[in-house]
């Protein structure tokens, strides 16, 4: 950029992120330019003094192109205009360094076309991009890579040896120039001690201003930070600070009104701007912002000794009850039929608080009694903006779960119970399992600590759900029970009928039938019960809850070979959900399966087409690829083949576009298991094989469906082989495979297809949705994304609670 034609260009960047080194290093290797020189003047926009005047300046750069000090001009217009004419004819670099303001750097342009001006500064000087078409480029702070380089440099030795340490070192110094100088100082003074050693230090929060501070002004990361700090008015400073006490990644505009408590919309999103043109905020998406780990640390210590204790308490209480309300109204769109309001009691008799610490919303009632509760602003379930919702909630996501982290360990307490709650269903028809176990796990430590029994059923339920997602259905039982155990207890009916529920569908996945059936069919009557009740206006009917225990009764009927007592119970689950495209996505495809199986097959593509537009209305992308992986399942079993391989193919691009293995691995296994039935065995190995690269479940199912395919071939040793891996898979997941598969015989060879014949001709269709090049070009899928992605979890059981 700085190689481009323009006249006036400027570098804005936070403190300390090197805009004067960049801006000095280009005007040396680039001197050859301007054969006349160079003029710089720090104008000290940002720093202990009063910035310089624009006169001064102006006195100085006369003084340097030869004016006598007789000649130079009172005012500054005089000033600036001898200046303007003595650089007409000449080829300068003018570099006008820590500027504080647009209106400091106007009268110092030399103004004709010969001149280059280079301006840094902590502020963006929007001005001078309108009025004088300045192009600015936004320093950001440096790549992790970049600043390892940099410390290597610093050190004069590579830092190899300490791989972890210095990447902690660098992300502490929040990859700033300045604070990883400081750092790299303290390593050389003291040559024994190590990168591991010095991030110890660095951990403390309130100690890493003093430890990143070389006993000079002008390197000291709190002096750099505190000049931008001294120039803001006193209503941009006050959310500069209160900002310091907010425990999440990013936060928007209303989060901020909160904070502030302002009570006039906008507000808090025109501080903002003055923060992020100040290079005090960072905005890494359209109206998200946030701090790196040194500013956060200095907000927070200018709060401490600033803001009186319970101004920061009142701030915390604001923030924290429009998270949860705002969780919570999202929260009722994406999920109405499982989320219980916070503030209301779980039996329908009304409005309440836990009887100890602050209200349920987490404010003061002596302080801020005209905040209104949580359950007066929870919205009746009316079919609203579900997409809206689901934006919100993947935004807030882990701002949500460290708010609930900070509540659970500093107060007020019901903060973390209420998101458990909230956010439940939400995390697990996502697939956030790390960030469920956070907050579930810290909602039970919550309950356990205040003797609360309808708490910690509530989390220990909760963490049963994601443990039956990981497949680790011992622990997924044993928490359930449990929590059953805990409701009963209690006598809370609603809490009783979900976990009654999930349980439930888990025996029956687990293939235990008997204890299943009784456990949904006391759900969905206590979920009867409470819908017969009069509830407040808040809540809508209990009745709708029914939906998932009629669903799992459904299922369980069903695959117990009771078709007809299964379709009552499943066409009343999705009379139930009219307005939740993930629960109607579920029970349409429990019909699809069940006409199926009674020889309606127009009837079950019909609802297995429709699950599919539900889920993905739903938004969550692995519901949808599950939908698509179903669809792909009811027309191989109605050996509609060529649709088949489509469905899977489409599941399979949906896994490489979000980085989910397991949905990858399910769609090679279904496309693997239709080519089998269409006799197209070599096609069949290879969907199979890119399985096998995922999760155990998946591991299995392909193992299953290699030794059907090898036995079909006539290779018994390979079929025995791979049967037997898929045996020692279910057993150790403990599925209901592993029995079936113990009870069922070696698969039977097969007349092998020839090669040249698969798929035959009868089959043409079937070459061209095939996942012939799959395998090669898609799996596994970790090679196309090499870092981590964002936790999807494990792939989870067909059925799920």
């Amino acid at each position: 950029a700085l190689t481009a034609p323009v006249l006036i260009t400027s570098v804005a960047g936070t403190a300390g992120v090197g805009k004067t080194s960049l801006a000095v290093a280009w005007g040396e290797r680039a001197a050859h330019r301007f054969p006349d020189g160079q003029l710089y003047v720090d104008l000290r926009g940002y720093g202990p003094g009063r910035p310089v005047a624009p006169g001064d300046a102006l006195a100085g750069f006369l003084r340097a192109l030869g004016a006598d000090g007789s000649v130079v001009p009172a005012g500054t217009e005089e000033r600036a205009a001898l200046f303007r004419s003595l650089v007409a004819r000449k080829q300068l670099l003018v570099l006008l360094d820590n500027a504080h303001s647009a209106a400091q750097v106007r009268p110092l342009l030399p103004g004709g076309n010969r001149c280059r001006t280079l301006v840094t500064s902590r502020d963006t000087l929007a001005g001078l991009s309108v009025r004088e078409g300045a192009r600015r480029i936004d320093l950001d702070r440096l790549t992790p890579a970049a600043a390892g380089r940099l410390l290597d440099t610093l050190l004069g030795r590579p830092t190899a040896a300490e791989p972890e340490a210095t990447a902690r070192l660098i992300e502490v110094c929040a990859r700033l120039p300045l604070a990883l100088r400081i750092a790299a100082e303290r390593l050389r003074t003291h040559p024994a001690g190590t990168v591991a050693a010095l991030v110890a230090e660095l951990t403390d929060e309130r100690a890493r201003l003093d430890l990143l501070d070389a006993g000079d002004p002008h390197a000291s990361v709190r002096a750099a930070l505190a000049a931008s700090y001294h120039h803001l008015d006193p209503a941009a400073a006050r959310l500069f600070r209160l900002l310091g006490l907010y425990p999440g990644e990013d936060i928007g505009a209303d989060a901020a009104d909160a904070l502030t408590g302002s009570g006039a919309p906008g507000t808090a999103r025109r501080l903002l701007d003055v923060l992020l043109r100040a290079n005090l905020v960072e905005e890494p998406a359209d109206g998200r912002y946030r701090m790196h780990d040194l500013l956060r640390t200095y907000a927070a210590e200018l709060a401490r000794t600033t803001d009186a204790p319970r101004e920061r308490e009142s701030a915390r209480g604001r923030l924290f009850a429009h998270s949860v309300r705002t969780a919570v109204r999202a929260a009722e769109l994406i999920d109405p039929l499982e989320v219980l309001p916070p503030g209301t009691t779980t039996d329908g008799s009304g409005t309440t608080t836990n009887g100890s610490g602050p209200a349920i919303d987490g404010t003061d009632p002596a302080t801020d009694g005209s905040a209104p509760t949580t359950a007066e602003t929870v919205p009746a379930t009316d079919g609203g903006d579900y997409a809206a919702a689901l934006r919100h909630l993947d935004a807030e996501r882990a701002n949500l779960v460290r708010i609930a982290e900070s509540a659970a360990a500093h107060g007020p307490a019901d903060v973390t119970r209420d998101l458990s709650l909230a956010l439940c269903w939400y995390l697990d028809l996502g697939l956030h399992h790390d960030d469920a176990l956070r907050l579930h796990h810290r909602a039970l430590d919550v309950a356990t600590r205040r003797g609360d029994a309808t708490g910690q059923g509530a989390a220990l339920r909760a963490i049963g759900m994601v443990e039956y997602r990981l497949q680790r259905y011992d622990e997924s039982v044993t928490h359930m029970e449990q929590a059953l155990a805990l409701h009963e207890h209690t006598g809370d009916r609603l809490l009783l009928a979900s976990s009654a529920g999930n349980l439930g569908a888990v025996h029956g996945y687990l293939g235990h039938c008997e204890r299943a059936e009784e456990l949904l069919r006391r759900s969905a009557a206590l979920y009867g019960e409470l819908g017969r009740e009069r509830a407040p206006k808040p809540l809508r009917p209990r009745s709708t809850l029914a939906y998932r225990p009629l669903l799992h009764l459904g299922l369980l009927l069903r695959r117990r070979r009771r078709p007809e007592e299964a379709e009552a119970p499943l066409r009343e689950a999705l009379a139930l959900t009219a307005h939740h495209p993930p629960a109607q996505a579920h029970t349409l495809f429990g019909l699809a399966a069940l006409c199926r199986d009674t020889g309606r097959p127009d009837e079950a593509l019909a609802y297995a087409r429709r699950a599919v537009t539900m889920a993905h209305e739903a938004g969550f992308p692995y519901l949808h690829g599950l939908a698509l992986n179903r669809l792909g399942s009811v027309c191989r079993q109605l050996d509609r083949h060529p649709e088949a391989l489509r469905q899977h193919r489409a599941a399979l691009d949906l896994a490489v576009r979000t980085y989910n293995s397991a949905l990858s691995a399910m769609a090679h296994n279904g496309a693997g298991e239709t080519h089998l039935a269409a006799g197209a065995l070599t096609e069949a190995r290879r969907c199979h094989l890119a399985a096998l690269d995922g999760p155990a479940y998946e591991r299995a199912r392909a193992h299953a469906g290699l030794a059907t395919v090898h036995a079909c071939l006539g290779e018994d040793t390979e079929a025995q082989a791979h049967r037997a891996q898929a045996l020692a898979l279910y057993e150790e997941l403990k599925a209901p495979e592993a029995q079936r598969l113990r009870a069922s015989a070696p698969p039977v060879p097969a007349p092998r297809v020839p090669a040249h014949q698969e798929p035959d001709a009868r089959d043409a269709p079937l070459r061209d949705a095939s996942l012939r090049d799959a395998p090669l070009r898609d799996a596994p899928l970790r090679d196309a994304h090499p870092t981590k992605p964002p936790s999807t979890g494990s792939n989870p059981p067909p059925k799920a609670p």
